[in-house]
């Protein structure tokens, strides 16, 4: 298995956190930034796996999908930070 695929990890993490964030708003934090740290980490790989036969082919660009699954993931974590720092823990009051 190629390195990259391991940053679609990033899904199951995201979707925890959106089950868990009523319950328990530490865990689904820690989980979308679980999430967006492993998507983000897709931008450190050069190939990708294209085929069953684990031929590689060289990563040319990130096209829009790419920014807007990270930009969703990277949203649910910062709701998550602001809801710590500022409802639960009161950090960010004035």
């Amino acid at each position: 298995m190629g390195g990259a695929l391991i940053c679609w990890l990033a899904n199951p993490f995201i979707f925890l956190s959106w089950i868990v964030i009523k319950k328990f708003p530490v865990l689904s934090w820690i989980l979308s930034g679980i999430a967006l740290s492993t998507g983000l980490l897709f931008m450190t790989f050069d190939r990708i796996i294209i085929n069953e036969a684990g031929h590689y082919s060289p990563i040319t660009g990130y096209a829009s999908g790419y920014w807007i699954w990270i930009i969703s993931i990277a949203i649910i974590f910062l709701w998550n930070s602001y809801k710590l720092l500022y409802k639960r823990f009161g950090i960010l009051k004035k």
